[in-house]
C-alpha cells in the first residue's frame, strides 16, 4: 500500500491549526450559501443532493491527493458541509442518517491519503458509534425501559473503547490493518475522550457495575507491577494497588477513569493519561459534592485526595525508575 502523508508534505501543527480554522471558515460559508440557494426546508432532495455532491467531491480530492494543505482547505469544509446537509428538516435526528453519515466516515476513512483528514473522519466514526444507539431513544418522552437501555448501552460502548484503548499496547495487532496503524495515536485519544464522556451517564448504574471495573484495574495493576517492579517493592505496589481498586469501587466513574490511568501508564500515553487523570478529577469532585458535608471541608478533602493522588504517582515513578537502573 502507498505510503501516504509524506515528509515533504507534512506542516507545522500551528499551520495545519491555521488552516483547521481556515477551512471551517469556508465551510460555514458553503453552507450559508447552499441555504440560501435552497431557501425553503421543505426543499429536502436538494438539501441531500448537495450534501451527496460536496462529500463525493471530498472523498475524490482525499483519495487523490495527499497534500495537507489542499485536503484542508477543500476537503475538509466540503466533509462539514456535506455531512451537515444530510441533517434536512425532515431527517433530523434520524437513526438511519447517523448511520449513513458513520459508513461514509468509515469509507472515506479507508480511502483517505491525507493523514490529517484521516485523523479527523476516524474521531468522527467513533463519535457517531453512541449516537447511532441514541439516537433511537426519544429523550422527550423517556421511561424506565428506556433510561435503563441508555445507561447499560453507554457502559457497553465506553468498555468496548477502553477495551480497543487497551488494545492500542501491542500495536502488532493492527499491523494488517495499515490504516488503523497509521493513525494508533488518534484511536488512543478518540477512545479515551469518548468513553470518559459516556461513563458519566452511568453515574446512576449499579454497584456492580464499577465493581467489576474496580477488579479489571486490579489485573491490570498486577501486571504493571510486575513489569516494572521487583521484589519486596512488588508487594508493597500490589497492597497500594488493592487499596485503590477497592476504594474506586464506591464511585463508578471513579473506577472507569482509575483503569485508563492504568493502561495510559502502561502504554506511557501521556495523552491518555492526562484525559483519564482528568476525568478521575471529576470522579472525585463530584463525588465529594455529593457527601453531607460543609463546602470547606470538601474542599480540604479534595485537596488531600490530590495530594495523595500526586504523591502515588511520584512514588510509582520513582520505583520504576529506580528498578530500569
Amino acid at each position: 500500500m502507498e505510503t501516504v502523508n509524506k515528509q515533504n508534505n507534512k506542516s507545522p501543527w500551528a499551520m495545519m491549526l491555521l488552516f483547521l480554522v481556515g477551512g471551517t471558515i469556508i465551510a460555514s460559508l458553503m453552507g450559508s450559501l447552499v441555504v440560501l440557494i435552497c431557501g425553503s426546508s421543505e426543499r429536502t432532495v436538494v438539501f441531500i443532493f448537495f450534501a451527496i455532491l460536496m462529500l463525493s467531491g471530498a472523498v475524490a480530492i482525499t483519495v487523490k491527493s495527499d497534500n495537507e494543505i489542499i485536503a484542508m482547505l477543500l476537503a475538509y469544509p466540503l466533509f462539514i458541509t456535506g455531512f451537515v446537509l444530510l441533517f434536512a428538516p425532515k431527517f433530523h435526528a434520524s437513526p438511519m442518517i447517523f448511520i449513513v453519515e458513520f459508513l461514509v466516515a468509515i469509507c472515506a476513512f479507508l480511502c483517505s491519503k491525507t493523514h490529517t483528514i484521516g485523523r479527523i473522519l476516524l474521531f468522527y466514526a467513533l463519535v457517531l458509534i453512541p449516537i447511532i444507539g441514541f439516537s433511537f431513544v426519544d429523550f422527550r418522552h423517556t421511561w424506565d425501559g428506556e433510561n435503563y437501555f441508555v445507561i447499560i448501552f453507554s457502559f457497553v460502548i465506553a468498555l468496548i473503547y477502553m477495551g480497543i484503548y487497551g488494545a492500542t499496547i501491542k500495536p502488532d495487532i493492527f499491523k494488517d490493518y495499515a490504516p488503523i496503524a497509521r493513525h494508533l495515536k488518534t484511536l488512543r485519544f478518540s477512545t479515551a475522550l469518548i468513553s470518559t464522556g459516556l461513563i458519566f451517564s452511568t453515574v446512576q448504574i449499579w454497584i456492580v457495575f464499577s465493581i467489576v471495573l474496580a477488579a479489571i484495574s486490579m489485573a491490570v495493576a498486577s501486571v504493571l507491577l510486575q513489569k516494572y517492579v521487583k521484589g519486596p517493592k512488588f508487594y508493597v505496589g500490589w497492597f497500594m494497588a488493592l487499596l485503590c481498586c477497592a476504594a474506586t469501587a464506591v464511585y463508578p466513574p471513579m473506577a472507569f477513569a482509575f483503569l485508563g490511568i492504568l493502561l495510559a501508564y502502561t502504554m506511557f500515553d501521556y495523552v491518555g493519561l492526562a484525559i483519564f487523570a482528568i476525568a478521575f478529577v471529576r470522579a472525585v469532585s463530584v463525588f465529594y459534592y455529593d457527601l453531607d458535608m460543609l463546602l470547606i471541608h470538601k474542599s480540604y478533602l479534595l485537596m488531600a485526595s490530590g495530594a495523595v493522588f500526586l504523591l502515588m504517582f511520584f512514588i510509582i515513578k520513582r520505583l520504576t525508575k529506580n528498578e530500569q537502573n
